[in-house]
């Protein structure tokens, strides 16, 4: 497993699990007082609050604060990248470049499990019928099998590219202080299941969080927790700053997301592209990436 991470301690780390810690209350209500000391709080890294020292050495990376309120925070914020090895199938879908009609019966005769894009397994089905395949419209996935292309495969890697997302940010005097509730949804919907897991590489995506949250962590080496979607109310309460260098300072709050996509090798791009290459009848495209919302939020000032 490779991880590359650039840290930069200077945040509060706030997630599901809140936590008191100095510069930092938590009320029944959800409603967090955002005060000025560099202290992390991550339900993941652990029961107790961190510094940002502490946070340092556990390889928590988080958004850098720009100097005074003329500068903007940045609306994306790199924190850090693992590769793991595959999980069961690297997906490819094949869109149609022109109008055809195929029968199931014939797509079960490839070497690929094939998922339709209503999320059927060709290979399920009982009573064959005919697809009428439309230009430009996603035909069908390929699932390549990890086993069965081995060595096609030797060389991908499964990647997980973790960042920030700004949520919020605004102007305020430093003698004033700054109120922000609202709803924060995290976790994956069971609409978006299939996406996700073909894009990890599940056996076409028919399996719950607990499956995933096992598998991932076993291919990344390092705890990995997926749950259902949900949707909470989160309140902050900034601190006026009466001490600040400048007369108004910024407030920022991210949420961490979690990037999941595949890294073809040189085998598999030089699949894709003889694809591309030799078929008149389909585009072959790469799975895309998937965006994991995680219920770990950021919450920072300008210095």
């Amino acid at each position: 497993m490779k991880r590359i991470k650039k840290i930069i301690p200077a945040a509060f780390v706030l997630s599901s699990a809140l936590l008191v810690a100095p510069g930092f209350s938590s009320a029944a209500t959800d409603t967090t007082n955002v005060g000025n000391l560099p202290v992390v709080i991550s339900a993941q890294e652990g029961k107790a609050p961190m510094t940002a020292e502490q946070a340092e050495r556990k390889g928590l990376a988080i958004p850098e604060a720009p100097v005074g309120p003329y500068q903007e925070f940045p609306y994306e914020a790199y924190s850090s990248t693992q590769y793991g090895d595959l999980i069961d199938y690297v997906y490819v879908d094949l869109y149609a470049k022109k109008a055809q009609t195929l029968s199931t019966k014939d797509l079960k005769e490839t070497p690929f499990l094939i998922v339709l894009p209503d999320g059927t397994r060709v290979n399920e089905v009982k009573d064959d019928y005919n697809l009428n395949i439309t230009p430009g419209k996603l035909a069908y996935t390929i699932g390549l099998s990890k086993e069965t292309f081995k060595e096609m495969l030797s060389d991908t890697k499964l990647k997980k590219d973790i960042y920030w997302k700004l949520i919020d940010s605004n102007i305020v005097g430093k003698n004033d202080g700054y109120h922000w509730s609202k709803s924060v949804t995290s976790g994956l919907s069971k609409s978006n299941t299939l996406g996700f897991s073909l894009t990890v590489g599940f056996e076409a995506g028919f399996g719950d969080t607990a499956k995933f949250s096992t598998q991932l962590t076993t291919s990344f080496e390092s705890n990995t927790t997926i749950t259902d979607e949900t949707s909470t109310t989160r309140t902050f309460d900034y601190n006026p700053k009466p001490d600040y260098a400048y007369d108004q300072y910024r407030t920022a709050l991210y949420q961490q997301v979690a990037k999941y996509s595949v890294q073809p090798g040189s085998k598999l791009n030089e699949f894709i592209n003889s694809g591309n290459k030799n078929s008149e009848h389909y585009e072959f495209k790469l799975k895309q990436a998937y965006n994991y919302p995680v219920d770990v939020l950021v919450s920072l000032t300008s210095k």
